[in-house]
């Protein structure tokens, strides 16, 4: 609360404007039969603030009564009510009335706050950790004066007490009794006493609280809007040391033999660094630079300061990302140069340490530590990616970091490398022509069934044998369907080695039976014999394709066309439609359906 004791007052507010007539069903009450008092919240040297309750309408209110009729307190009460009225701000404590009791005393009704003062805060805070929560409250304090600086009211007495922390976290500054327009003269001061601690608002030719005065305002000079931004900057210190400027240990009285006023006004308190080595050097630099001893030192206004504590915020914020991240980005590295089988798990720490560097950047792009920490989370996975041989991860992490002859020949020798493993891997892959070769052997399916198809429809048995001629001509006839579908594709079932090595096997196969059915021909030889020659041509084929399993098949018909001669042409048919649908039934589980 402002105290003071000034001479007769040489300025001239004029009379209290009187009230407009009430409302019809408005109760027409004076000041004093308005406000109903309770309880006294506060008491300094000024004035006395009650809790109170506005009868009209039905409404708690905190009441300030000038204690002293003195006239020099009246006019400077009086310059309180008006200059704190006309500034309208959330910040700012609003006046809703002003009057007097029967006895002349004046008072003024205010917005009641509920909460504690800011200095209450401070002190329930006991570590720096704790306090640092508090700077969003002191961004709240420099904009609401940046307001009424707007307004060319300066407040002169900022200080943690003067300020109410509200119950839903509102910030409000309140006590503006010391306050004064640039625009209008100071009320005149006189003497008086020192106050009995240098936390409290002093009274005679120097106004305002010791501990957060700048040394302007200690030596009686005239002050400016720098004045608050010096108090903005002691309220920061307080916050951080966790005790007010000059009077860190508290046993400061007006009787130690060194006024305060001397002590503010011949040098600058302890650095803030030495009373709190932890303080993050950025908060250190706008504290000291708005405490600075030269006023045009200072920041230039109000809102300058609110801004440098908001990024402030945002570089502390993304320096604890970084900070989070950059454990990981260590377990990463310790990862990256372990053993092989230690990467394994690297990709979700990994992940999780790149998305709080990414986060840290968005919030403050020029983070050093944050850009460092996400290089060498980068160098690391590079490393992995070269171990694991993945060319493709390696190039990329390669053209985010710094360029680097031996990162790049590194690169570019993996790049060899997953090419010949790539190329490796395909010419091996079965799938490659699958497609078509399905096409092929469906084709054959097709036929077989449509001899058998055909046989029944004419009325012969199946098991009656061929002529020699019709043999040669059937096998003419799959064989040259056979060599049209290879022609044409020929680009798939020769794209690999896989795929080449199987065509070439069933092609040769299906020649030598064509040779061996044109020998048959030749020679008349019996057709039961071509047949049964076939069936081992096929069920060399598959063996040498690495169907073993398969190759039994054609071997189990001709057996069974041995052992009953007069089945021979059924049995080929069977033996040959049984391999058939194996071998598709095989690389349909390769992936591939076949195509119709």
């Amino acid at each position: 609360m402002a105290a003071t004791h000034d001479s007769d007052a040489t300025l001239s507010l004029g009379p209290l404007a009187t009230p407009a007539r009430p409302a019809v069903g408005v109760p027409d009450l004076g000041f004093a039969a308005r406000y109903q008092l309770g309880a006294r919240l506060a008491e300094g040297g000024l004035a006395i603030i009650y809790d109170a309750h506005d009868v009209v309408l039905d409404r708690k209110v905190a009441i300030k009564q000038l204690r002293d009729p003195d006239p020099g307190l009246t006019a400077r009460f009086l310059r309180e009510a008006r200059l704190t009225s006309r500034l309208v701000h959330p910040g700012i404590v609003p006046i809703y009335d002003l009057g007097s009791d029967a006895d002349g005393v004046l008072s003024y009704a205010m917005k009641w706050i509920a909460g504690r003062s800011l200095a209450h805060e401070l002190a329930a805070r006991p570590t720096l950790e704790a306090r640092l929560a508090l700077v969003p409250a002191v961004i709240a304090i420099a904009e609401a004066v940046a307001y009424a600086h707007s307004q060319r009211v300066i407040h002169r007495d900022l200080k943690p007490a003067n300020v109410v922390v509200g119950a839903f976290g509102e910030i409000v500054v309140i006590d503006w009794g010391l306050a004064r327009s640039l625009d209008e003269p100071d009320l005149p001061t006189g003497g008086g006493a020192a106050p009995a601690h240098p936390q409290l608002t002093g009274a005679g030719s120097v106004l305002g609280t010791p501990c957060y005065m700048p040394p302007e305002q200690a030596r009686g000079e005239a002050v400016d809007t720098r004045a608050d931004i010096y108090a903005l900057g002691a309220i920061l210190y307080q916050l951080v040391s966790g005790a007010a400027p000059y009077d860190v240990s508290g046993a400061h009285t007006a009787d130690a033999g060194d006024p305060i006023w001397d002590r503010v006004a011949a040098g600058p308190p302890r650095p803030i660094a030495e009373l709190a080595p932890a303080v993050p050097p950025e908060l250190a630099a706008i504290i000291e630079r708005a405490m600075a001893r030269d006023a045009g030192e200072r920041y230039a206004d109000a809102e300058a300061l609110a801004q440098a504590l908001a990024a402030f915020l945002t570089h502390d914020h993304s320096a604890r990302l970084t900070a989070a991240a950059l454990a990981r980005v260590i377990e990463v590295e310790r990862a990256a140069a372990g053993p092989p089988d230690a990467t394994a798990a690297l990709t979700a720490t990994a992940d999780v340490a790149r998305f709080g560097l990414e986060q840290a950047l968005a919030a403050w792009p020029a983070n050093p530590d944050a850009r460092a920490a996400l290089d060498r989370l980068r160098r690391a996975l590079f490393a992995v990616a070269l171990r694991r041989g993945d060319h493709a991860a390696a190039a990329a992490l390669a053209a985010e970091l710094p360029p680097d002859d031996d990162r790049r020949r590194a690169v570019d020798e993996l790049a060899v490398r997953s090419a010949a493993a790539a190329a490796l891997v395909h010419d091996r892959d079965h799938r490659v022509g699958l497609r078509e070769r399905m096409l092929v052997a469906t084709g054959f399916v097709a036929l077989l069934i449509g001899a058998f198809v055909q046989t029944v429809l004419a009325g012969a048995s199946i098991g009656d044998p061929l002529p020699q001629r019709t043999l040669l001509v059937n096998g003419a006839a799959v064989v040259g369907a056979m060599a049209l579908v290879v022609f044409l594709a020929r680009r798939r079932l020769f794209a690999n080695d896989a795929s080449s090595g199987a065509t070439r096997t069933f092609v040769a196969a299906a020649l030598v039976a064509m040779c061996n059915r044109g020998v048959g021909y030749l020679t008349d030889v019996p057709s039961a014999h071509v047949l049964r020659i076939d069936l081992l041509i096929l069920a060399t084929a598959m063996a040498a394709y690495g169907r073993v399993r398969i190759a039994a098949l054609p071997l189990v018909a001709v057996g069974a066309s041995l052992i009953w001669p007069a089945t021979t042409r059924l049995d080929f048919n069977l033996g040959v439609l049984a391999a058939a649908l194996a071998m598709l039934a095989r690389w349909w589980r390769q992936g591939l359906a076949p195509t119709s």
